[in-house]
C-alpha cells in the first residue's frame, strides 16, 4: 500500500477516530473521578541501642557493632513485611474489621536504607489513620525488638525511633488519566481502521 493511499484510510475515518478517542478520553476522565481517596504513606524507623552490659569478655569493635545493627534491622524490616506482623499492626492501630482485613491483604513494604535505618511503605485511607498506622508499627517492631533481646546470650539492647509519618495522595493525576485515554484511544482507532479497511477490502476502502 502506497503511503498515499495509507494516509487516505485514516482521513476518510477521521470522525471514527475521533469519536474512539473522545471516548476513550470520557473514560480516563471517569476512572479519574470514580477512583477512592487512598494515601501513600510511609515512616522511618532507626534501630538504636539502650545500652549494653558490662563484662569482662571480649567485646567486638565498632565494625562489628554497625554489622549488627544492620542485621537487626533487617530482622525487623522482614518481619514488619509479614502477615503475622500486618495482623498485629492492624490490631494495634484499632482499625475497623473490614481496614483491618485490607490491610492486612495489603503490601507493606520495608526497605533497609542504612545499616540502622528503615523505610516503611503503606497504604490509608485517611492521613490520621496513617499516623495510627505508623505509631502501630513502631510497636510492632519495638515488641518483636523485645523478644529478640530477651533471647540474645549477650544483652546489647536494641530499640527502634521513628520519624512522624509522611502521606501524599495516592491516586492517578487527572493528567495521566487524560494521557493513558489518549493514548490508548489512539491506539485502538489505529488498529479499528485498519480492521475496517481489511474486512471492507483494500479497493474499496481506499477507492
Amino acid at each position: 500500500m502506497e503511503l498515499q493511499t495509507f494516509l487516505t484510510l485514516f482521513i476518510r475515518r477521521q470522525r471514527l477516530i475521533l469519536w474512539i478517542v473522545a471516548l476513550a478520553l470520557l473514560v480516563g476522565f471517569l476512572a479519574y473521578r470514580l477512583q477512592t481517596q487512598w494515601y501513600e504513606s510511609e515512616v522511618l524507623l532507626s534501630v538504636t541501642r539502650q545500652g549494653s552490659e558490662a563484662t569482662q569478655e571480649y567485646q567486638y569493635d565498632q565494625y562489628y557493632r554497625l554489622q549488627a545493627d544492620e542485621r537487626m534491622a533487617d530482622t525487623v524490616a522482614r518481619y514488619l513485611e509479614t502477615s503475622i506482623a500486618r495482623r498485629e499492626t492492624a490490631r494495634l492501630a484499632l482499625l475497623s474489621a473490614d481496614r483491618e482485613k485490607e490491610f492486612i491483604v495489603n503490601k507493606v513494604a520495608a526497605l533497609r536504607l542504612s545499616p540502622s535505618l528503615i523505610k516503611v511503605m503503606y497504604q490509608a485511607k485517611t492521613p490520621t489513620e496513617a499516623g495510627r498506622i505508623a505509631a502501630a508499627l513502631v510497636e510492632t517492631g519495638e515488641r518483636h525488638v523485645a523478644e529478640l533481646n530477651e533471647q540474645a546470650a549477650n544483652r546489647n539492647w536494641f530499640t527502634l525511633v521513628s520519624s512522624e509519618a509522611f502521606s501524599k495522595d495516592g491516586r492517578f493525576s487527572l493528567l495521566s488519566a487524560l494521557g493513558i485515554g489518549l493514548a490508548a484511544g489512539i491506539f485502538i482507532a489505529f488498529w479499528s481502521v485498519l480492521i475496517l479497511w481489511y474486512w471492507k477490502g483494500q479497493k474499496t476502502e481506499a477507492r
